[in-house]
């Protein structure tokens, strides 16, 4: 109970002694100890001398050098005023400027070493935020900027030896002592997992080497669903590997073979006292515990408290707390991963973020260095690569989606008007003339956290005819990526759960691309995609808004794509054919807004021109024959022979003069068809009249 006592008070707190000697045994003793379990948490303490004899500037130093701030009294006292109020105050000054963690006179091999322990319990995590760093050189007045540049509010030595190193080559480098090559290794790694590029010194910014990491997880970001259920399929030994197997089982919607998987990496990891692992692990099952008690609601991760197999509500409340003070003491950071305040921050600063840019838009600001829309994106892009990177199960929880869409709204907007106006005052003060892109992670996050219907309000009610995208052959490969799995996942006979997710993550691509300038193979690949295969969650309206903006406004029309929708049509044809015959019902995946499978024929189109179709011919002429009038659509009538054009009229007004039918007369007259018919004329009288009682 003493050595925890003592470990919280020498981590959380800056010790004063008084009344003690400098060369005291048990305090020389504590201090050793102390320094050599916190490490980096080590905070020096404050040693006040009252002897008589004053220390030599070698005592001193020897005695700084054993980890204590020595403050002198006699040398608090002043010539002209020695009141006691004054010699008072004078004390808890001294106190006061020692507190911080000062490296103006430290030696940079010192500084160095400070450096080290302070990040190096961070290189244990995949991806850092830029706060995971900034709170562990909190006492540097460290201020990261959302472009990744540290600046340090003093100017101090903390990282002067470690960019001396990273100026050497790498052949001179390895001339180093390998002990501090190893240091450096890690200091570079945590710097690269927080997405951290460089330090900003007094004139100028000084870029780190090899500063370039992977975003998060790029197996999720470009959606490679068939890479994750490749590794998921393996068996593993290691506890890492069994925590993102458990990790990819929710991605590809296994959530309760997840959330078994995670339970056991999490005892696993206690027994292990690996407590980061069963840290993480435990957070994840939690929201999956949550996840699968409303698994057809909206999931908010604070709308219940939920019960884990080991944990009770109470205990849930107090995960972090209840772990070791070691783990505490090295990761306070992590303090609000398990529970709802993670995400309400988040949020909070998110909305923040996106009001910001609301208003930079309302106003025309001007804007200087790193604008309010570079600020928002980094809001998302900060989150999103420590949430991915580390495994973590969030982005399901409604308060994470809609923080992301508050964000995204705003970039929208902005990336909508910013080519729409000029500034006036352009030639007389230099502005930041951004432009907005959209890239990988973007996509991510309008697949992830949106719907179909949302995506689509959003860009046509800021007038968006086309979304520019960056990597596109990133951009390319993730909708691929999804396109393959589902087919795969439909021959492997995958849960129900996992397909209608696919579904409706393929819907929104659909939406996305109508706004997107597509490869013509991606476009040929979707359309064989779409056309070929049947979905509950995606309807017939939604493959012919694509195939509209692709063959019509992108003018994608290529002899593959009207041989696949040629015999898609046929199919559709041929089986609503069958059920007539058989007397069943036929169903082709359509909605209220009056399209339906015939529609397709509308994109039958080669080189700017009507396509004319035999097997579509053949087709309209058994209809004829056999007067399957249930079988007629205007559509058909661009894509046969002129000789089949007079016969479908006649046919046409035959079977309304059999039943009247205002839409068939209407299609009648729009080909100028001479109508003659006194029975049909004297229908048509009717009808208006009625139409006009109405």
């Amino acid at each position: 109970m003493i050595e925890t006592l003592l470990k919280s008070i020498f981590s959380t707190n800056t010790v004063v002694f008084i009344g003690y000697r400098l060369g005291d045994y048990n305090i020389m003793l504590i201090l050793n100890w102390a320094k050599e379990l916190l490490k980096g948490d080590f905070r020096k303490p404050i040693f006040l001398y009252t002897d008589d004899d004053e220390l030599s500037a070698e005592e001193l130093k020897y005695h700084q050098s054993k980890g204590v701030t020595v403050v002198e009294w006699q040398k608090l006292l002043l010539k002209n005023d020695s009141s006691f109020e004054r010699r008072y105050l004078s004390f808890f000054d001294a106190i006061r400027d020692n507190n911080k963690m000062d490296y103006l006179g430290d030696d940079p091999d010192e500084a160095f070493l400070k450096l080290f322990y302070k990040l190096e319990p961070l290189d244990s995590l995949n991806a850092l935020r830029h706060e995971d760093v900034r709170k562990k050189l909190a006492d540097n007045d460290c201020f990261i900027e959302s472009n990744g540049v540290v600046r340090l509010i003093d100017d101090n030595s903390l990282f002067s030896k470690y960019i001396e190193i990273d100026k050497l080559s790498l052949k001179n480098r390895k001339t180093l002592d390998s002990n501090l090559v190893k240091k450096y290794d890690v200091i570079s790694s945590v710097l690269k997992k927080a997405c951290i590029v460089g330090i900003r010194l007094k004139n100028e910014v000084y870029l780190f080497n090899n500063c370039i990491s992977e975003f998060g997880d790029s197996h999720c970001i470009l959606h490679d669903y068939k890479w994750m259920s490749a590794y998921v399929k393996k068996e593993y030994k290691k506890l890492d590997k069994l925590f993102y197997k458990a990790f990819y089982l929710y991605k590809l919607h296994r959530y309760e073979d997840s959330l078994r998987l995670f339970t056991e990496v999490s005892r696993k990891a206690f027994k292990e006292e690996n407590y980061l692992l069963f840290y993480f692990a435990k957070a994840n099952c939690i929201s999956l515990r949550q996840m699968l008690k409303n698994p057809n609601g909206l999931l908010f991760f604070a709308q219940n408290a939920v019960e884990d197999d080991i944990l009770n509500s109470n205990q849930i409340d107090n995960l972090f707390n209840g772990l070791p003070f070691e783990f505490k003491s090295k990761y306070d950071n992590l303090k609000d991963i398990h529970s709802s305040s993670l995400l309400f921050k988040y949020a909070y600063y998110a909305f923040e973020s996106a009001h910001k840019v609301d208003e930079v838009i309302e106003t025309d600001t001007i804007e200087y260095g790193i604008s309010a829309c570079d600020k928002a994106m980094y809001r998302i892009n900060d989150f999103m690569h420590f949430m991915l990177g580390n495994g973590l199960v969030v982005d399901a929880f409604s308060e994470y989606k809609n923080a992301v869409k508050r964000i995204m709204e705003s970039l929208i907007h902005k990336y909508a008007i910013q080519n729409k106006h000029e500034v006036l005052v352009e030639h007389i003060l230099p502005q930041n003339n951004e432009t907005i892109y959209f890239d990988e992670i973007d996509l991510y996050c309008f697949i992830e956290c949106f719907k179909a219907k949302e995506i689509s309000r959003l860009l046509e009610k800021n007038e968006i005819e086309t979304l520019e995208f960056k990597n596109k052959e990133l951009i390319e490969k993730s909708i691929k990526n999804i396109l393959d799995y589902y087919g795969a996942a439909l021959k492997a006979e995958v849960e129900v759960v996992e397909l209608l997710n696919l579904q409706l993550k393929i819907k929104n691509v659909l939406v996305l691309s109508r706004y997107m300038d597509l490869s013509q193979g991606l476009v040929e690949y979707m359309t064989k995609f779409i056309l070929e295969n049947k979905f509950r969650e995606i309807l017939i309206n939604d493959k012919v808004y694509f195939l509209d903006r692709q063959i019509y406004k992108r003018k994608k029309q290529s002899k593959k794509i009207v041989s696949i929708i040629e015999n898609c049509l046929f199919s559709y044809f041929d089986e609503h054919k069958q059920s007539l015959e058989l007397g069943t019902r036929f169903e082709d995946y359509s909605s209220s807004v009056g399209i339906t499978y015939a529609n397709l024929s509308n994109y039958l189109m080669l080189n700017g021109e009507e396509y004319i179709s035999s097997g579509l011919s053949s087709r309209v002429n058994e209809m004829i024959e056999k007067d399957y009038s249930q079988l007629f659509s205007s559509h058909y009538y661009n894509h046969v022979s002129k000789k089949q054009k007079k016969q479908l009229l006649k046919w046409v007004e035959q079977s309304i003069e059999k039943k009247f039918d205002f839409k068939r007369l209407s299609f009648l007259i729009c080909f100028d068809y001479k109508m003659t018919n006194k029975v049909i004329i004297n229908n048509l009288v009717d009808y208006l009249r009625k139409e006009r009682v109405r």
